[in-house]
């Protein structure tokens, strides 16, 4: 299984989720590495998102891969500067909630997102 298979994604769903990534960046202040993610997301989507509420999010997001989607590049953002805040965490619990995502679904998805960042990282290591 590929880290991002081929999910179709509406241009208010990819908004939606644009909404939330910026959301949880915005919990403990936005570090450049989660912008730039964001930004690489939703380049086509023009002006920056604003914050979206988790039952906002659920209603936008109906189909289950797309809420996946979702929470995976929930959980990218906020591990993409070095760790998860204690607000990072508590608005994706409250996404996943919204998103009737299981927690064992939930920690299963940051496991995959782990185990990519690692595999990124040792990928940009020199070789020598």
């Amino acid at each position: 299984m590929s880290f991002f298979p081929n999910i179709p994604v509406s241009a208010s769903e990819a908004g939606a989720i644009a909404r939330a990534l910026h959301s949880v960046a915005a919990c403990d202040g936005v570090h450049p590495k989660e912008l730039a993610l964001i930004q690489a997301f939703a380049a086509d989507l023009g002006d920056a998102p604003t914050a979206i509420e988790p039952d906002a999010l659920a209603a936008a997001l109906p189909g289950a891969d797309v809420r996946l989607l979702c929470m995976k590049l929930a959980l990218l953002v906020a591990h993409n500067e070095g760790g998860v805040s204690d607000a990072e965490r508590a608005l994706i619990g409250r996404y996943a909630s919204a998103l009737e995502l299981h927690e064992a679904d939930v920690l299963a998805l940051e496991g995959q997102v782990l185990s990519e960042l690692v595999a990124l990282a040792q990928a940009a290591q020199p070789r020598g």
